[in-house]
């Protein structure tokens, strides 16, 4: 449990890092990008967790 936990918070840091060039970017779609990447994070553990 706690090792996937571990692979979870690696992939959300490796996913903030790319979209930091995204937000750097485009401000305009900063928020939008932030939503999408809180869901697709929040989907993912949930995943993990319910599996």
């Amino acid at each position: 449990m706690f090792k996937k936990i571990k692979i979870v918070s690696q992939l959300i840091l490796l996913l903030l890092l790319n979209f930091k060039n995204h937000i750097c970017n485009l401000r305009v779609y900063f928020t939008y990008e932030l939503l999408s990447l809180y869901f697709y994070v929040f989907t993912i553990i949930n995943m993990i967790i319910f599996s």
